[in-house]
């Protein structure tokens, strides 16, 4: 299907369920602002005489000073860990929020992104920022432009696309970035426990999502993901955890809602590629629609 683009709405829930709400509002994949008060001009009597009104100062934009990538680049000068960094991710996320969606790179950072690395490998919708050891990294979504013909799960790298730092953007709530590979750009926005992404795919061509259940960068013990293709939605679940070796784990639950109908699905088990299949349920199963 020749497209332009998708939307694509993501809830996630951990540990226990509950309803979730999302609505899609003009400028959601701006960067935030703060407006400034508007100056008065009226007067005020004081001991029998008039005064004017204090001005009040107006409130300045300071998410303009922020830049998600400051930590991102490994290379230490701690003696003894020339690799750590600052381990944080770029993506989109919101204070205390549910959806921290953020692109993962090749080199397994605890943060999921290394600003050394010139390829990405997928979305995925967890992340930690500043961590010592790996952990989230959940349900990578990853836009694709071809047919499937080998498992994500077993040739991750075939799906996988450079990137340029010129072409990426990151601001407090918003990440956007071309995809070489594909010709894709990707933008990504959250709310409180939602992410909204937007990916824009040349005219055209087969445009493709991946969606890997079982790609938690710690690995999975159980994942699951099934299509409704008559309501565009995809959903499932992931268990992962692990971190810094100790034996907690949790359990993630996903939904996600597509403004395209899928012209064609698929799902992923192993190496096993299921053209049609519309569930998989296995550590390392996934799926993947046409529109």
């Amino acid at each position: 299907m020749n497209i332009g683009r998708a939307l694509v709405l993501i809830g996630v829930v951990m540990l226990i369920g509950f309803v979730l709400f999302a609505l899609l509002v003009p400028g959601i994949f701006q960067s935030p602002s703060i407006k400034s008060q508007p100056h008065s001009t009226s007067t005020r009597v004081a001991h029998g005489k008039v005064t004017p009104t204090p001005t009040p100062i107006p409130l300045l934009n300071l998410t303009q000073y922020i830049n998600p990538l400051i930590g991102t680049q490994s290379g230490s000068p701690i003696p003894n860990f020339p690799e750590s960094g600052g381990n944080t991710f770029p993506g989109a996320d919101a204070p205390f929020g549910m959806v921290q969606w953020s692109p993962d790179t090749t080199s397994n950072q605890p943060g999921g992104y290394n600003y050394n690395d010139s390829t990405i490998k997928g979305f995925s919708l967890t992340h930690l920022s500043g961590a010592g050891c790996t952990i989230y990294g959940d349900v990578p979504f990853m836009p694709f432009v071809g047919s499937v013909l080998t498992s994500p799960a077993t040739n991750g790298a075939t799906y996988a696309s450079s990137f340029s730092h010129s072409s990426e953007k990151a601001s407090p709530g918003y990440y956007s970035v071309l995809l070489a590979k594909p010709n894709v750009k990707a933008e990504l926005t959250v709310t409180d426990r939602t992410g909204f992404g937007r990916f824009s795919y040349p005219a055209s061509t087969s445009s493709v999502m991946l969606i890997n259940a079982g790609g938690s960068v710690n690995g999975v013990s159980a994942a699951s993901v099934q299509i409704n293709s008559k309501n565009q939605t995809v959903t499932g679940m992931a268990t992962s955890g692990h971190f810094c070796s100790r034996l907690d784990t949790y359990t993630l639950y996903f939904a996600a809602h597509f403004d395209q109908p899928f012209t064609n699905v698929g799902t992923w088990n192993g190496a096993t590629v299921t053209p049609g299949s519309t569930s998989s349920t296995s550590a390392s199963s996934g799926a993947y629609l046409t529109f």
